[in-house]
Formats: C-alpha cells, structure tokens, sequence
C-alpha cells in the first residue's frame, strides 16, 4: 500500500480509478498542499480520493457528459460541411468523371499499374513520393474488378473524405481552446477556397495533410495528458482496470508518441516536403525522451512507406522524387502574388479595395491572429508551422494553388486560436454563440463565390466507352485520365499495353533538355516530342484533348492523321495503324 495525507480537507471529491501516473501527480499535488490524497495501490488497480483546494490537478476537466453530444455534433456538422463543399466543387467543374486536372488522373493511373504489378520507378516514372499510391490502391482495384470509372469515383470521394476529415480534426485540435475555437478553425478549413481545391479529387494533399493533423493530435493528447514527462503511465480503462499487453501499450499516453512519429513519418510519403512540419512537431515536444520517441517514429514511418520501392530502383526513385524536383524551372512569381494566394486567393477585392491593397489587409489580419496565438504558449506550434511552411512556398522553385496545402491547416488553427480569445472577451454565452455564427456564415459568404466558378463540362463519358470498346488494340492518351473514364485502363494494363501515367513528366527527366542552363519548354524540345509522338502512335487509338501538354503543330498533326472513330467538342478518338513503336 502507498499512502500520503496532506492538509486533510472537508468535501472530498472521489475521482475513481485513475492511472499510476494520475496518482503520481495527485501525491505531487498533496505534497505541495494543493489537495487531500488517499491512494491504495493493490496489484492491478489504483483508487485515489482527492479534495480540491484551487482546482483538479490536470490540464483541463472533460466535457460534462450531458454536453458531451453537442460537442460531437459540432465535429459531424463540420465534417459534414466540408464533405459537402469539395463535393459540389468537384461536381461544378466537369463532374465525378471530369478529366482536366491532369494530375488526379497521373496518380490514379499510376497505382492501377501498381494493383497491375507495375512498380513506380522501376517500371514508370512517377515524379512523387509513393504514399499516394497506398492510399488510392482500395480504389484502382476496385476499379479493376468492376470498372474503371467505378474506380475513379471511388477514388476521388475517399480523398474528398479525407479532406472533410480534415477540417474535423482541425476542430478536435482546438477544443481545449474553447468550443468558439474549435468551431470558427474548423468551419473554416472546412469553408476554405484553398483547402476546397487542393482537397477535391485524387490528389497528394488529402492525405498528406490527414497524416500530419493525426500527428498533431496524438501530441497534443500526449503533450496536454496528465501524466509527467518521463513517467510510463499505465493504460487504464474506463473502469479503472490496468490493461497489459497490446492494450497497454496503446493506452499509455506516452506510447502515443511513437504513433504520431510513425503518421508524421507517412506524411512525408505524399509530399516530401511534409519532413518540414514533422520536425516542426518534434521540436515543440516538452521533454527529450518525448522527443526521441516521436523522433523514432518520423523515421520508421517514413521507411515503411519508401523503402520497399527504393529497393527495387534506388537511384532511380532518389533521382526522380529529389533531383527532378529541385531542378523544375523557376517560376517567376512576386511574393505578394503568393501571399494572396496563400492568405485568401478565392476572395475578391471589394468595397474599394483593389487587389494589392486586399492582400495588405489579409496581411495585417493574418499579423493580428499570429500575435494573439503567440501569446497563448500551447497554440505557439502553430504558429512556427505557419511560418515554416510559408517559407517552404516562398522559397520554392515552381508554385501551384495546391501548394498551400501546406500552410491551410497552420492557418485555420492560428485564427481558430484567435476567434477564441475575441469570444472569451465576451461574458454572456448567448454573445459568444452568436459571434460564431455570424462569423461562420461571413466565411460563406466570403468563399461561396469562388466555389461557384469554373463551370467546366462533363466528357462525354457513354460516348466515348462505346468507341474505345470497339478498338481491338491498345488506347493511348496523352492524360490518362481520359483512360480511366473509358474503362479501358485496367483491360490495357492486364493485355499488356504500354501506359506513361505522367506523359509531360519526361521532360523533367530522360527527355530534359537545356540551352545555358535553362529548361527548354515542351514545344521546343524536339527530344521529348519525338518520345511522345512515339508513345502516343504506339497503340491501335489514341486521344489528344490536353492543351497543357505542349505538343507543337507538327507532333499534333502526326497523331491526328488517323480515322476519327469518336469526336465531340474537344474529345476525338483517332485510330492509329501505325505499327507499335518502342521507346
């Protein structure tokens, strides 16, 4: 039995059983007068008896249970939203088999070749890390089985669920700021123009970002848990019963770190640039054992995802992930031109303002949030991920709208944090609802606009399956996309065919071509057009529809000799008698 009694106080308050690191900080507390302590350790169980003095030792009470519902209510509502919004984008700009954003089809097609037995690297190019592929492979082999356009829907409403995840993350990150904050940072991911696009199909970013809010969370469960740094906390469950085994090592609070080091590891596999935030995390870790443990799991996270590919193609995989992206030509864009991008792309001047006085005023905006979340000690980790990931952007050689996938969720919990401590400033409770809601419906009202543009039409989908299921042959196109749409990809991969997921990613590698050190575009570059006219003429079909391929006159005309076998608006399907070309 251990027992230790200090200031014995009227109105003892049982808390049950609780964990041996609970009762370490209980006797802590009685020890310095803070409250009665009682603790019966016997085998397998742990009671304690406390009295408060000037609040329960712990960070912060949990919810009353009563309450406990409309919290969850307030994370579905949001997730919910958020679905709903990426959703309705994907289905405004060409539909659920919409086929010009290029790089959704690019990952789809190349995990099809995966669930085919093809490895990237090895056997195609893929200029991307692999973690893509994991997640999209339930989807390309469903698809397999019962169809390509199947597939893809599935796909892209998986990641589009991921997204909406997202947002409720953000949400359950915030909660130990206040219900105000939780609620404005999660509608707010969830509303995002930003987040929107870069969450609203097959893309790296879902699930790059899902991977580094689950980090967080587990850290901050393990960061903001009762149990002292160092300590190894015992797993219980609600009874009070100490668990062994599995279900201790799960428990255990400090055994959660090793598992956010393993997600944050998995980040990396989608973007590798995700390292950055990973470390961020580390580095904010109270503790060094902490540390080390999340440290260890960044690594084997990362090495689970990247290592069996690596073995097959080492050279190849570090050449095509690292030294073909670091050797993309500069874009040339003003760091005001990316500011507003990142801060608030999708809103619109107004009220006077003319574009380059806006992004002054969402930068002294943003200014404003990040000094009120500095002056909040646990929400000053969003704060150095904000920055780190801007100056990821800012220094980066090429940037795209869906970049900022690196900076949004940082974003969100910043002005969540900060939305908080404005509705703190209010007493009445009525008040501080009503603000969220009005400041919610603000964020529609600002974002609706932009979620409405770029209507895009839908391919003409039954059209072109009924052609493409007359070729006895192989189809070829110059986005793979199109492929998927008319479930001829999985029945090409399985005959045989030739497939280059990334058509236009060649000439970041083999068919580069430099004049004094600068990348010649893909219309001059007569290396990489000879190789894709080549590929392109190598089936029994073929289609070209994508204007940002660069092929030049010449090269266009060579394909579209053939018998048109389908034609509608921009879509033709040309028969190719050429006889197979090899690269």
């Amino acid at each position: 039995m251990v027992a230790a009694e200090a200031n014995t106080l009227a109105g003892g308050a049982s808390l049950g059983r609780v964990s041996v690191a609970d009762a370490w900080r209980a006797r802590r507390a009685a020890q310095l007068g803070m409250c009665l302590f009682v603790g019966d350790i016997r085998g397998d169980l742990v009671r304690v008896t406390m009295a408060r003095v000037r609040g329960r030792v712990g960070r912060r009470p949990a919810a009353p249970k009563g309450r406990r519902w409309v919290w969850w209510l307030i994370v579905a509502v949001i997730v919910a939203t958020a679905f709903t919004a990426r959703l309705l984008y994907l289905l405004h700009t060409g539909g659920l088999l919409q086929a010009r954003n290029y790089d959704d089809g690019v990952y789809y097609a190349a995990t099809d070749a995966f669930v085919h037995g093809r490895l990237p690297y090895r056997d195609f190019l893929l200029l991307q890390p692999p973690g893509v592929i994991f997640a999209a492979a339930p989807a390309a082999w469903l698809g397999s089985l019962v169809g390509d356009p199947v597939g893809l829907i599935t796909g892209r409403l998986l990641f589009i669920a991921a997204g909406a995840v997202n947002a409720g993350l953000v949400a359950v990150i915030l909660r130990r700021f206040g219900y105000a904050a939780a609620a404005f940072g999660g509608f707010f991911y969830a509303l995002d123009f930003m987040a929107i696009y870069t969450e609203r199909s097959l893309l790296l970013e879902p699930f790059g970002t899902l991977c580094i809010l689950v980090g967080l969370a587990l850290q901050g469960r393990v960061s903001h848990s009762d149990a002292p740094p160092g300590t190894k906390a015992a797993g219980v469950d609600r009874a009070g019963v100490v668990s062994t085994g599995w279900a201790s090592w799960l428990r255990a609070p400090e055994r959660w770190l090793v598992i956010a080091g393993i997600v944050l590891g998995f980040s990396t596999s989608f973007r590798i640039w995700n390292i950055v935030p990973a470390v961020v995390i580390v580095l904010f870790t109270r503790g060094a054992r902490r540390r080390v443990r999340l440290l260890v799991g960044v690594v084997v996270g990362a090495l689970v995802c990247y290592l069996p590919f690596f073995v097959f193609a080492p050279s190849t995989m570090f050449r095509e992930i690292v030294t073909d992206q670091m050797g993309r030509p500069r874009v040339h864009q003003s760091i005001l031109h990316k500011l507003h991008i990142i801060l608030g792309d999708a809103i619109t001047p107004g009220f006077g303002l003319s574009t380059r006085k806006l992004i002054y005023v969402l930068l002294v905006l943003a200014i404003l949030a990040v000094v009120v979340a500095l002056a909040v000690r646990d929400s000053r980790l969003y704060v150095a991920l904000f920055f780190s990931g801007l100056a990821v952007l800012l220094l980066s050689p090429s940037f795209f709208p869906h970049y900022t996938a690196l900076t949004n969720p940082a974003l969100a919990l910043i002005l969540g944090v900060a939305f908080g401590r404005l509705c703190a400033l209010l007493r009445p409770r009525a008040g501080r609802v009503a603000l969220t809601v009005v400041a919610i419906a603000g964020i529609l009202v600002v974002y609706l606009p932009a979620e409405l543009r770029g209507a895009q039409p839908a391919p003409p989908a039954r059209g072109l399956q009924a052609a493409a299921a007359s070729v006895d042959g192989c189809v070829l196109a110059d986005d793979p996309t199109i492929l998927a749409v008319m479930n001829v990809l999985s029945r090409d991969l399985k005959a045989g065919c030739p497939l280059w997921p990334d058509v236009t990613g060649w000439t970041y590698d083999a068919d580069k071509v430099t004049e004094d050190g600068v990348a010649v575009a893909r219309a001059k570059n007569a290396v990489w057009q000879k190789a894709a006219v080549d590929y392109l003429l190598s089936g029994s079909a073929v289609i070209q529809y994508r204007a940002g391929t660069g092929l030049d006159a010449a090269s266009a005309a060579e394909i579209r000799r053939g018998r048109v076998l389908f034609h509608d608006g921009i879509w033709t399907l040309y028969a190719t008698p050429q006889p197979a070309v090899e690269r």
